[in-house]
């Protein structure tokens, strides 16, 4: 037995090996056709993935040693022909699947059952059981809601009419978010992967060691500022933190942090790369697909709530480091600025190619993200050691199509979700109903989706926890005259900030692992640092010019009445240099009137800010006391 797993692994992964370059290179292709149908692209997506998820799933079993039980085996080899029968059918029939709205034939009932029991099974060992059991739940309520008396239930649906739901809506599994998936996350995803191998990450990297390496708490600014950087590219926290965590945790603890401090940095820092221009997340495109909006309009609103994120996370690590006395590292173990940057600019030169293109001559995300990762391998040809060699393509088609997985998997089955909310008028009514247990009050409605993004964060990624937020959500937000702008970053800063939110905070687990401690400490840490990203929210729908609309003057004063209130919330929720419990009173309620927007709160702010300087200075002066 034992001589026989070597074998078949070597073979799995042969296979997954080459599932993930048909995919990267059918996705590559699409985009540079551009004649491919939309359903094409995802029924295609969605079939490699499904299979991929299948194959990884007994390379890990493999892996761990566990014995593979031939039902397990037979179960598997099912789904897997059946995903190939059903998206098989899908493809060929694209252009005839019109026909069949709202009256599917036998053909199409049983693709769609298929794909159906598929995605359920292989996404529960993919990414647990939270997310196949809110679909589950929500497939059953298509099924059986009739049965339920009240407000509640709705008329009968027919198995083929879920079905059709299913797979021919717009809001089913080959719905919206699996389209944005399939399309524009792949690319970037496939991007991101190019710019890793060529060496533009550890660029990345290198640079910002040796841009603050040196100073107060170097490393640990350095771990915002790279994570920042390259999570843009990856837009998955616990990769970003895997990948630049093992460089920084070990560096903080090395000039003095304590170790649940320094995952807890690199564990907000990596969660931000999903908030952070040009790039951002999966679900940043999601959101303005179905806004029905330029990708470079969410890019736009980004800019100013990412800098106040990782701004209030610099200024607290710096007042840390102060209260610490922790020095930076010597340059002499630091990489030299102006050589890393001669060594390696025309590795990162696509980022600012990409951010040309999609700013200025306004092309596609998908053929700009194409053309950076030409750019890209062409750029590292002038680099000897990141040469993109066949073996290194290799282990780039490996690595997108390992991110792929979870995204692809996540958009898949939200859709589930969606098409049933939208078929029976679930969402409709749990809007209401989320309004009504407000009292229609817009600050307890705003608790009420916050408390829902961190429970479903607990189990499901970032992308799930906003499509579905979005859903269910957004609507009662709109409803009380909130912009759609607003509801939408308000449920999608939720769903990204859960990866730090305990009790299930994944991207503070990572962290902990490598930092080599307690996770719930690292976790609640880790909301201590990212307190802006509770607070950044509610600034949207109470002053949407952070989201950079309105008038120039209101944006600007916004931005500098914002950056004095996360200044004077830094130094309160630290108590450095104030430790006083009064003064830490004062400057939160100097923060929370600063970023409540109106411009007499702002005046009360700021003098309840001057108030607090003026008489510590005065204190401080009398040997601190009155």
């Amino acid at each position: 037995m034992k001589t026989e797993k070597p074998d078949m692994k070597k073979y799995l992964n042969y296979l997954i090996t080459v599932l993930s370059a048909v995919l990267c290179l059918f996705h590559l292709y699409a985009v540079y056709r551009g004649t491919l149908s939309i359903m094409r692209q995802k029924v295609v997506h969605i079939g490699l993935i499904l299979l991929l998820a299948v194959l990884v799933y007994f390379v890990k079993k493999l892996e761990k040693g566990e014995r593979i039980h031939p039902i397990d085996v037979a179960v598997n080899a099912l789904f897997f022909g059946g995903v190939i029968y059903a998206a098989s059918y899908i493809f060929i029939m694209d252009k005839q699947l019109v026909f069949f709205q709202g009256a599917p034939n036998k053909e199409i009932i049983l693709a769609g059952l298929i794909l159906t029991a598929a995605l359920f099974f292989i996404t529960q060992r993919t990414l647990g059981w939270v997310m196949p059991l809110i679909a589950v739940t929500a497939l059953a309520y298509g099924v059986f809601g009739d049965r339920i008396p009240g407000a509640l239930g709705h008329r009968t649906y027919s198995i083929a009419r879920i079905s059709s739901s299913l797979i021919l809506g717009e809001d089913g599994i080959m719905g919206t978010p699996l389209g944005v998936s399939a399309g524009t996350v792949a690319m970037f995803v496939i991007f991101g992967s190019v710019l890793q191998y060529t060496g533009a990450g550890q660029a990345f990297i290198d640079l910002a060691f040796a841009a603050f390496g040196t100073i107060r708490g170097g490393p640990a600014k350095v771990a915002v500022v790279s994570s920042a950087l390259f999570g843009s590219i990856s837009g998955s926290p616990i990769a970003n933190v895997v990948s630049t965590g093992t460089f920084t945790i070990p560096l903080m603890k090395k000039v003095g942090y304590e170790p649940e401090y320094a995952g807890a940095v690199e564990a907000v820092a990596s969660t931000g790369g999903q908030i952070m221009p040009p790039i951002m997340g999966a679900a940043a495109f999601i959101m303005a697909q179905s806004m029905g909006v330029p990708y470079m309009t969410i890019v736009r609103a980004a800019i100013l709530p990412a800098f106040l994120y990782y701004f209030m996370v610099l200024i607290s690590i710096h007042l840390v480091a102060v209260k610490g006395g922790m020095k930076g590292l010597p340059a002499s173990q630091l990489p030299d600025f102006k050589a890393t940057l001669k060594k390696s600019w025309f590795l990162i030169l696509p980022i600012g190619v990409l951010v040309y293109m999609l700013v200025v001559l306004r092309l596609s995300t998908n053929k700009a993200a194409l053309y950076c990762c030409g750019l890209s391998l062409v750029a590292s040809w002038f680099s000897r050691e990141n040469r993109v060699t066949p073996k290194a393509a290799i282990g780039i088609f490996l690595d997108a199509a390992k991110n792929m997985i979870s995204v692809a998997l996540a958009c898949a089955i939200a859709g589930v979700v969606i098409s049933m909310l939208s078929l029976t008028g679930l969402g409709l009514k749990l809007s209401s109903l989320m309004i009504m247990l407000s009292g229609e009050n817009l600050y307890i409605l705003m608790l009420l989706v916050a408390i829902s993004g961190i429970i479903l964060g607990m189990g499901l990624p970032s992308v799930g926890v906003y499509v579905i937020l979005a859903a269910l959500t957004a609507p009662a937000l709109v409803s009380f005259g909130v912009s759609l702008l607003s509801a939408q970053f308000y449920v999608f800063y939720f769903g990204c900030i859960s990866a730090i939110t305990p009790p299930v905070a994944l991207a503070a687990y990572a962290a902990a692992g490598i930092a080599g401690c307690d996770t719930n400490k690292t976790g609640w840490l880790a909301v201590k640092l990212g307190l802006a990203g509770f607070l950044l929210p509610v600034m949207f729908v109470l002053n949407p010019s952070i989201l950079m609309t309105g008038s120039p003057a209101a944006i600007l004063q916004t931005a500098v009445t914002s950056t004095i209130a996360i200044t004077v919330l830094t130094m309160a929720v630290n108590g450095v240099p104030y430790p006083r419990k009064a003064s830490r009173a004062v400057l939160i309620l100097s923060a929370l009137l600063l970023l409540d927007g109106g411009t007499m709160s702002d005046l009360g702010g700021l003098a309840a800010a001057a108030a607090v300087f003026a008489i510590e200075t005065i204190l401080k002066k009398r040997g601190g006391q009155p």
